[in-house]
């Protein structure tokens, strides 16, 4: 070898030296027999030997026994052939461990005459088998997916639109009868125009795989409707690598019965709203033939049905009409042809099987009875659903659809929509018959009412008639000069006659109330001087009787409530004056307290207690019932109509609230109720009040200067005109001056036990003589006795406001006068130069005439008489009149005819026309008024009450009093 080629082949092997030092693979030098010769770093490396270890060993050392023979093997060959070869073998380091391997084997050539041996180049592919293995499990994991899912997967090649993958339900959803192993390397394009004919729209199928393709967006969830009545979703999905688009994936799922249970569950949604409709088409519908009509053409468009129809049987007939018929588009109605039937004959099974299974479906009706198949066939019907009709739990004919198209199988939700559509038109029968009934049970019961209203308005004319006589001339006759034994008669007569008029106000107010006339009024009242009315229209039967009337009302109770002061004050007049009447020697408590209050309301709780009787347990339960009294005997010792209670029952429960009672024998009784009623909080002084307390004059007879001057301070208050006097001499100078002008009170302050003789006779003269009321109030202890003849009313110390105010209201109902003809009434109309007034009195009954004569005689008035409207018409048109005082009920012409008559004759329009009537219910006072009367005055009238209607409207003239 020259020198050249030497340092060549020695720059090649250092050259080789560093490749096989820089190397990342283990490399190895080894002799033509296999013995390692070198090896580099990285094999020392992978391996854990040092440098020369393994000089002179052979390669079989580096591999585990089962792979030693394998890899000799393989180094004879490569040496015999001169050639290269790579085996995957298992490895073992020093340590014993073992690793995975690629080893690549090669022939070193000779060079320059010299043999070189072979290479041996390592890997480790520990990494590479992981990844491998990871690859096929997750291959495995994959296939085993594919196989298992109920979704159809299909992928495709981008470019061959050849199959590359596909699954086992994709074969079974397309019916494909080969594996899904043998359909990749499958044309797609061929498989979809075999599949087209599965679907519905086939032509659409191919298209829209073609249009998806090129436009190259994902599809979700698109739906494909198969002709067998199957139904899939599809997902498409591109695949891009690289951004190439490089393959197709295809997602089939079946939806069959997710689709169905949404159009199934969309039916039934439709079918509850359709349920609703016909509910409310009944309910809302007055008419029930219309709502019918209706609710069948909903029902047979809903459903899609040939014929909805109604059959009803007659009355009393074994007949069966087809009343009602709704056909679809295209069906033959049969109405017409279905009247009179007598189904015993034509379908005795009908009804049996009807009644027996509550219902006749069927979806061929060859499955039916002869009978009815020979009466539905030439109808062309091919399936019928029948249900019956129950009206009153009796059957009175049935409801049903047919079909004629088609056999159909009659589905849950339209049976349960045919009994919906049967049981609302039972239900709206029903109630129309009820209606009818309660129509005439109304009408019956109105006419009931009117028959009773009008027999008590002719009872109460027929009795107040002759009554307005009576108390007429009795008051007549009392005000004449009679005898005291005279007077006495005619005074009993009167008050006889008076109890009387007060029974049958208690039967027409039980009749009025009861017959539904009462109509409640809103006002705002004083409950203080409402308990106080009531105590002052008692006081005569409570002196009478020896009862004290007390007034208890609560701290907190409103002092003006809004309601019905008159109905209130009646049912209070009648609980407390059965309380009185039933009470001797003792006392009767009215009570009014506050069981709750807001800012508008008010519950306010009224008691009448008393000392009385009492009231049996047994009897309790019938006391408020009409004509009934505890006990019987009650009526003979103590009068009355056994009303009162009942009325006073009525008005409260008319008032909202429920009258209660507690009662022992012996012991008393407790009446009481609540109400709930509006208030105000506060209330200026009314007119009202104010007249009755401002003709008042009071004198204060007190030495102690402080008491006297609060006491004057709190009657000034209340408008009354007040003296302060300190001793009896002063006390008979001012009374002389001031008792001849106005009402008077006297207040004494006692600090003696008794009164003195001095003030004793100065009372007793001043009684006697005075011209005008005189009223002596003591002021003292709780413990000091009085002479009653002497001192009228009595207060305890300390005085306060509202005993004060309590006393001046308790006094103005006590009339003014002591003089023996005190009941007598002035009369004297005012004399006017060259005039004379005319009243035209319209009286059928020849005492009453004579009554209102006397009553209004006087020499300055001229009255006229007619027995009946046309009488009056008659004289109206002769002269003019001042006033005409017409009566209601009269033969030939009533009042009501005449009043008309009057009012359109532009002579007498204008003439002022007073009705006199028995009739006192609220209702016919309103209309008389509307009628045209002026007012309206009810028989049996006062003396006072005549003369004062007349004064009224009279056209008497202003007198100067200058």
């Amino acid at each position: 070898m020259d020198e050249r080629a030497l340092n060549e082949f020695n720059a090649a092997l250092e050259r080789a030296e560093a490749i096989l030092n820089s190397s990342s693979d283990a490399v190895i030098l080894a002799s033509l027999e296999g013995h390692i010769r070198q090896t580099n770093p990285a094999f020392d490396a992978m391996f854990g030997y040092s440098p020369d270890a393994l000089y002179g060993q052979s390669l079989t050392v580096l591999v585990i026994d089962d792979y030693q023979a394998q890899l000799q093997d393989a180094i004879q060959e490569i040496v015999a052939t001169k050639s290269e070869k790579r085996l995957e073998l298992v490895a073992v380091r020093r340590d014993g461990s073992t690793f995975a391997v690629d080893i690549a084997i090669a022939f070193i050539p000779s060079k320059m005459h010299r043999t070189l041996g072979i290479v041996c180049s390592i890997r480790d592919m520990t990494y590479r088998k992981r990844i491998e293995e990871a690859l096929q499990t997750t291959a495995l994991r994959l296939q085993k997916l594919l196989a298992n899912l109920q979704d159809g997967i299909l992928l495709e090649n981008a470019d061959s639109r050849q199959i590359e993958l596909a699954n086992d339900a994709f074969c079974r959803m397309f019916n494909i009868a080969v594996s899904s192993e043998e359909l990749v390397g499958k044309n797609c394009v061929e498989l979809a125009e075999l599949a087209k004919e599965l679907f519905k729209d086939s032509t659409d199928f191919v298209e829209r795989i073609e249009f998806l393709i090129q436009n190259r967006q994902i599809v979700s969830q698109e739906v494909l409707e198969l002709r067998d009545g199957r139904v899939f979703e599809r997902d498409y999905i591109p695949i891009f690598f690289n951004e190439r688009h490089s393959a197709n994936l295809w997602q089939y799922r079946d939806v069959t019965e997710k689709i169905q249970s949404l159009r199934r569950a969309e039916r039934l949604r439709r079918i509850e709203k359709l349920h609703a409709d016909i509910i409310n088409q009944f309910l809302q519908t007055e008419d029930v033939h219309q709502a019918l009509d209706a609710s069948c053409a909903m029902v047979g468009e809903a459903l899609d049905v040939s014929r909805v129809y109604v059959f009803l049987l007659r009355q009393n007939e074994r007949l069966l009409d087809n009343t009602y018929e709704w056909c679809g588009a295209g069906v033959t109605p049969q109405i017409d042809n279905l009247q009179g039937l007598p189904f015993d004959d034509l379908v005795p099974s009908f009804f049996p099987l009807l009644i027996t299974n509550g219902i006749i479906q069927a979806y061929d009706i060859r499955e039916l009875p002869e009978d009815l198949y020979a009466i539905l066939a030439p109808q062309q019907i091919k399936s019928i659903l029948n249900v019956p009709l129950v009206v009153e739990e009796r059957v009175e004919g049935f409801l049903g659809f047919d079909e004629v198209r088609f056999y159909r199988e009659w589905q849950p939700e339209e049976v349960t929509i045919i009994r919906s559509l049967a049981e609302s038109y039972a239900r709206a029968l029903e109630r129309q018959r009820t209606e009818k009934s309660l129509i005439r049970l109304r009408d019956d019961a109105l006419q009931a009412a009117r028959l009773r209203s009008q027999f008590v308005s002719n009872m109460s004319h027929e009795i107040r008639t002759p009554m307005t006589g009576i108390l007429g001339m009795l008051d007549l006759l009392l005000e004449t000069d009679l005898s005291e034994e005279q007077r006495e008669f005619a005074q009993t007569a009167h008050d006889s006659a008076r109890h009387l008029l007060d029974i049958i106000n208690s039967v027409l107010d039980f009749s009025k109330i009861d017959a539904g006339h009462v109509v409640l009024e809103t006002e705002p009242f004083n409950v203080a001087d409402m308990l106080k009315d009531v105590r002052g229209t008692l006081s005569v039967l409570a002196q009478k009787n020896r009862v004290q009337i007390h007034i208890d009302i609560g701290a907190n109770v409103p002092l003006w409530i809004i309601g019905d002061l008159t109905r209130l004050r009646q049912v209070l007049i009648n609980l407390a004056g059965n309380a009185v009447k039933f009470t001797h020697d003792g006392h009767v408590w009215l009570r009014v307290y506050t069981l709750g209050i807001s800012s508008q309301q008010v519950r306010l709780r009224f008691e009448v207690e008393d000392t009385g009787i009492g009231i049996a347990p047994d009897q309790q339960k019938r006391i408020f019932e009409s004509f009934v009294q505890a006990d019987g005997t009650l009526v003979r010792k103590y009068g009355g109509t056994g009303l009162g209670l009942a009325i006073a029952k009525q008005l409260v429960e008319l008032m909202g609230g429920e009258i209660d009672l507690k009662s022992a024998v012996g012991h008393g009784s407790t009446f009481g109720f609540s109400l709930t009623l509006p208030y105000q909080a506060r209330q200026d002084t009314t007119d009202t009040e104010m007249d009755v307390t401002k003709h008042w004059q009071a004198i204060v007879l007190d030495e102690d200067d402080t008491a006297r001057y609060v006491l004057a301070q709190q009657l000034a208050s209340l408008g009354v005109t007040v003296y302060q006097v300190t001793n009896v001499s002063q006390l008979q100078a001012t009374t002389s001056r001031v008792v001849q002008h106005s009402a008077c009170m006297v207040l004494l302050r006692f600090k003696e036990t008794s009164i003195s003789p001095q003030l004793a006779n100065f009372i007793q003269q001043l009684k006697l003589n005075a011209n005008r009321s005189v009223f002596f109030v003591a002021i003292c202890n709780q413990d000091l006795t009085l002479d009653v003849d002497l001192i009228d009313e009595q207060l305890t110390r300390p005085v306060r406001f509202e005993d004060v105010r309590e006393l001046l209201n308790r006094l103005s109902l006590i009339p003014l006068s002591n003089s023996a003809t005190s009941d007598k009434q002035s009369w004297q109309l005012p004399q006017v130069k060259d005039k004379q007034y005319t009243i035209l009195l319209v009286e059928d009954r020849d005492d009453t005439q004579m009554l209102i004569s006397r009553i209004l005689f006087d020499e300055n008035l001229q009255l006229d008489y007619a027995s009946n409207g046309q009488e009056a018409l008659n004289l109206l048109m002769q002269k003019p009149y001042d006033l005409v005082l017409m009566d209601i009920q009269m033969p030939v012409m009533t009042g009501i005819e005449a009043i008309k008559r009057i009012r359109s004759n532009e002579k007498t329009q204008n003439t002022p026309v007073v009705a006199i009537t028995a009739s006192v219910l609220q209702y016919q006072t309103e209309s008389y008024l509307a009628m045209g009367f002026d007012a309206v005055l009810s028989k049996p009238f006062s003396i006072k009450q005549l003369r004062e209607v007349v004064t009224k409207y009279l056209p008497i003239p202003m007198i100067d009093t200058d």
